[in-house]
């Protein structure tokens, strides 16, 4: 199946792509995912790549498909395969294999298996609904379905068990929270984690920080709060946290996945009209097509008309992108122009920035995301603690190896724990050594 079909986009190719990079050393064109290729497809390309195009398939591959065994193939079976393995306590279940006939489950694991999955997603089901057929491949489809369905909250619980004071973390442009599921795991068994999920009308920053300091007090009525959040994310933690500050309530800290605040333009619609041409360059060299909107032709239009024009221009895309990653795309251009509407006031509150060092490979550039040492926020924080996570960019920060830098250091504040003097956090690879910083605060633009 066409990865594009399973709602691959450009973001997600770019996380593929690092990945890919990171394990094998490869260079990989996004192209080579976009244009729908299917997993065979890539791995075809890959083995090319490689020089083992022919090389004869492993014997373990061979036994295991003899064997029937059926790796997991998504986040959901993933998840289903780790909570068999955990109930069992044996290794390598198949995602097709049946728990009680061919894995020998018994009913005290079954229900075991039941009240771990509804603690882990915080969610109610039955035996009945998630062993009516009994194997990893369906628990996953109740999985999807409560993932879906668990984006519908503003507050959703990502990890609802632990005895600790629970972070808030912020989606980011266009996107759910599901993208901190590798971080979440990588926090203390007893650290609760919530997101705080998008609002479909896409209002202003302002707007949705009033929004969820609303729904935060419900959440939590007393205690200092803990925020943060991913791009866009931490930008609305950091103006959630300013007005919980101004309602009275204490904010212990706010942790900034590499967030950054946008630096002003003298004139918007001329730097709408370069996004937008460089917009139909790159979907034009990624699917072949031969879309025609040019500087010109969008230079001195109104932000509405320029963008009508784009979506009258780019129609032939409908037949090359999946819906879902259309409404991507359009979701995120909203949650950006709130981003860039944005006018942040300074803050004296306790901020952590998790900083990427390494340039990101944008489709598009955009001088206002040309940013400083800080991603533009040493200037309004007066408590601002730099760390660097090495070797990442802004795209894959979120995933391995840096993922476990930032969740080593965070781990070690949720904990309550300062990490070792000249270190990025207490339990970080080495190479994260001198990591940490704090930033004076320079004078804002």
């Amino acid at each position: 199946m066409p990865l594009t079909d399973l709602g691959l986009d450009s973001l997600v190719a770019v996380r593929i792509k690092s990945g890919v990079e990171h394990d094998l050393g490869l260079t990989v064109p996004a192209s080579v995912l976009l244009q729908g290729a299917s997993v065979n497809v890539f791995e075809e390309w890959a083995a090319g790549e490689l020089g083992l195009a022919d090389a004869p398939a492993p014997a373990q591959a061979a036994s295991n498909a003899e064997a029937g065994y059926v790796m997991p193939r998504d986040a959901a079976e993933r998840l289903a395969v780790r909570i068999f393995e955990d109930v069992l306590e044996i290794d390598r279940v198949g995602a097709t294999a049946d728990f009680f006939a061919d894995l020998g489950g018994t009913d005290a694991q079954a229900d075991r298996l039941v009240a771990t999955l509804v603690n882990e997603l915080g969610t109610e089901a039955t035996r009945g609904e998630l062993l009516a057929t009994p194997t990893a491949e369906h628990v996953a489809e109740f999985i999807r379905a409560a993932d879906e369905e668990a984006a519908r909250q503003t507050v959703r619980p990502l990890k609802a068990t632990g005895t600790r004071r629970p972070i808030f973390i912020a989606h980011p442009a266009g996107g759910t929270t599901a993208c901190y599921r590798q971080l979440v795991e990588l926090l203390g068994d007893d650290q609760p984690v919530y997101g705080l999920e998008r609002f479909e009308d896409a209002p202003p920053v302002e707007e949705r920080a009033a929004r969820y300091v609303r729904h935060l007090l419900e959440a939590q009525p007393e205690g200092a709060f803990r925020l943060g959040g991913w791009s866009f994310g931490g930008v609305l933690a950091y103006e959630t946290a300013r007005q919980l500050r101004a309602a009275g309530r204490e904010v212990e800290f706010v942790a900034l996945f590499d967030a950054g605040l946008p630096l002003a333009v003298d004139d918007e619609s001329d730097t709408l009209a370069r996004r937008f041409s460089a917009f139909a360059d790159y979907i034009n060299e990624t699917y072949g097509l031969d879309v025609a909107l040019t500087y010109e032709e969008l230079s001195g239009l109104t932000e509405e008309a320029q963008f009508a024009l784009v979506m009258e221009r780019a129609a032939p895309l409908v037949d090359h992108i999946p819906p879902a990653a259309l409404t991507h795309q359009l979701t995120s251009h909203q949650d950006t122009r709130s981003l860039e509407a944005y006018r942040p006031e300074p803050y004296d509150g306790r901020v952590i920035l998790y900083y990427a060092p390494e340039e990101t490979p944008w489709a598009v550039r955009d001088a206002r995301y040309v940013l400083d040492g800080t991603n533009g926020f040493g200037g309004l924080c007066s408590d601002l603690e730099k760390v660097t996570i090495p070797d990442v960019h802004h795209l894959n920060l979120l995933d391995p190896p840096g993922v476990r830098t930032l969740a080593a250091h965070l781990e070690d504040r949720l904990a309550g724990r300062a990490p070792a003097p000249g270190t990025a956090a207490g339990s970080a690879p080495p190479e994260a050594a001198g990591a940490a910083a704090r930033v004076r605060p320079t004078p804002a633009r």
